[in-house]
């Protein structure tokens, strides 16, 4: 047996992997917004980032997900600020690139929030992903001013 040691412990794969000591494993330290995140995401669905470009067909879940990442990293809120305001958003990833300048000012509480999110979305709209080839948006381009048939579907 002691030759069978030494070659176990010359070899790495052969050694005892097994720890000696009764220390628990700690978990990973999250932010409360990841853990937060975290519980909201299923384990099978990859966690959508504030950096992803918004897809056409994402669900109201992936939506929510976007727009909570975007809310705590992107804009600085607290976690529950951005629960609060990920909680008034309904529909899906249509809704996103359908929503006007004076709708993200609702949703977001601020004008400064709306047009950083608002930029964002409009300057992704050519991303793969984003609107399908042969949807047009067309945007009434004046803050403010709500003009629902501004959008047509071509």
């Amino acid at each position: 047996m002691p030759f069978l040691k030494k070659i176990c412990d010359r070899v790495p794969f052969l050694r005892d992997t097994k720890s000696t000591t009764n220390t628990p494993a700690t978990p990973p330290a999250y932010t409360a917004s990841q853990f937060a995140q975290l519980q909201r995401v299923p384990k099978y669905t990859p966690i959508i980032k504030a950096s992803d470009v918004p897809q056409w067909l994402w669900t109201n879940a992936q939506c929510k997900d976007w727009l909570f990442a975007v809310c705590h990293v992107s804009l600085g809120l607290t976690g529950e600020e951005a629960k609060a305001i990920t909680d008034k958003f309904d529909g899906c990833g249509p809704v996103i690139y359908m929503m006007e300048y004076v709708d993200w000012i609702k949703l977001l509480g601020t004008e400064n929030r709306a047009q950083s999110i608002y930029a964002y979305v409009v300057n992704s709209q050519q991303e793969p992903g984003a609107i399908p080839d042969g949807v047009v948006l067309r945007r009434s381009g004046t803050k403010g001013k709500n003009n629902r048939n501004s959008k047509c579907w071509n």
